[in-house]
């Protein structure tokens, strides 16, 4: 099977999806830093009722720092709501176009209901094409070796 062919026949839910923290609103940055590490993930959502509303990643936690905020805030004031998600049913592709027009490592994948399942980020997405292509993946060439290192001729 050709990469195309790939990326648009597979669906997320063939994937291996990380388990991702939930945590709600009224936790604090602190406590979502440390889920994360102990998870060793770069992410928790923010859950209410069960229902995704909202994300808070290793990005936010380093912007959060940089701009002095203390660790003791709420997630509410800071998480990113909104948040772009996709189903186990979604293609392969649409995840890939959704990670590269938002700059996202990680996705969560969500039911019909926005509960969590999971998430799915760019190495698992790797890890996956290179099952399907190690052929092309491993006989790969240095980029060192693919650029003369001497003048050839006069």
């Amino acid at each position: 099977m050709m990469l195309r062919e790939v990326v648009i026949n597979s669906k997320v839910g063939e994937l291996p999806l990380s388990a991702v923290p939930c945590l709600s609103p009224d936790q604090t940055v602190a406590a979502a830093v440390s889920a994360m590490r102990q998870a060793k993930v770069g992410s928790v959502v923010i859950t209410e009722q069960g229902r995704l509303v909202g994300i808070l990643t290793e990005r936010d936690v380093l912007r959060l720092v940089d701009e002095g905020t203390p660790l003791s805030v709420l997630l509410s004031g800071t998480m990113t709501r909104n948040v772009k998600s996709v189903q186990a049913g979604d293609s392969l592709l649409s995840v890939l176009r959704l990670m590269d027009a938002g700059g996202y490592r990680r996705l969560p994948v969500v039911d019909g209901t926005d509960k969590p399942l999971g998430a799915i980020s760019t190495k698992s997405v790797v890890h996956f094409l290179v099952e399907h292509f190690p052929q092309g993946v491993y006989n790969q060439t240095s980029q060192v070796l693919q650029t003369a290192r001497d003048r050839e001729g006069a």
